[in-house]
């Protein structure tokens, strides 16, 4: 059983590990692991006894089963939309890394016991059903689709509403250029933002009730 190291650097050895690795790249902070959920809870790291506290979530995928560990799974088994269950397909997302401090006990020049703040990275998780991440693709192909209008798109997806009024005030936003291939470029990219978001599982866009408020008709805020 393959096991991925913890976040939050428990221990002396994960520590020198993270200190010796070159900075994590786009792809590796990105991962994706799909398969069976097994298992997942709270445990000491690698269910050491010596270890501090962590949480653990074991997959079954093609290539045999993996135990993924970190602080932070813990927080997205809770807040997960589709509360998968032991048996069911999943999709483990890492989302990116946020800068921790953690406490780290080692002995001072006497041998004396003491606590040592470390500076780490703590990885942020999302985990959901596979039929989520699939849907979360086809709206993610709608919004790239410049050829979907939005009144269009919201009629089909009304979860998307506030996607497209975050496109809509890109566009909006976009008037201040004056070369219209610069207004194109700045909208373009705009919405790829929000489509890969989409696709990656983040959060929705909310819509705002000064949003609403400003509106008797939300599809006028996102008519062409």
């Amino acid at each position: 059983m393959k096991s991925i190291s913890a976040d939050g650097v428990p221990s002396a050895a994960p520590l020198r590990d993270a200190q010796q690795r070159p900075a994590a790249t786009t792809a590796e902070l990105r991962e994706r692991i799909a398969g069976r959920l097994v298992d997942h809870g709270r445990d000491a790291y690698r269910h050491d006894p010596n270890e501090d506290p962590s949480y653990f979530l074991r997959l079954k995928t093609r290539e045999g089963v993996r135990e993924i560990w970190g602080k932070d799974i813990e927080r997205a088994v809770t807040k997960s939309v589709t509360q998968p269950q032991i048996g069911d397909e999943v999709v483990l997302q890492r989302m990116g890394r946020d800068a921790v401090t953690v406490k780290r006990q080692e002995r001072d020049a006497e041998g004396q016991p003491r606590t040592k703040d470390v500076e780490t990275y703590r990885n942020r998780w999302v985990i959901e059903k596979l039929s989520f991440f699939e849907a979360r693709v086809a709206a993610a192909q709608i919004v790239r689709n410049e050829q979907v209008a939005a009144r269009e798109a919201v009629r089909e997806h009304p979860e998307l509403a506030g996607t497209y009024l975050n496109l809509r005030a890109a566009e909006l936003a976009s008037k201040a250029l004056r070369d219209p291939e610069d207004r194109r470029r700045f909208v373009a990219q705009v919405r790829r933002a929000l489509a890969d978001d989409i696709e990656r599982g983040e959060p929705l866009q909310p819509v705002r009730l000064r949003e609403r408020a400003a509106t008797k008709d939300r599809s006028a805020l996102i008519r062409e």
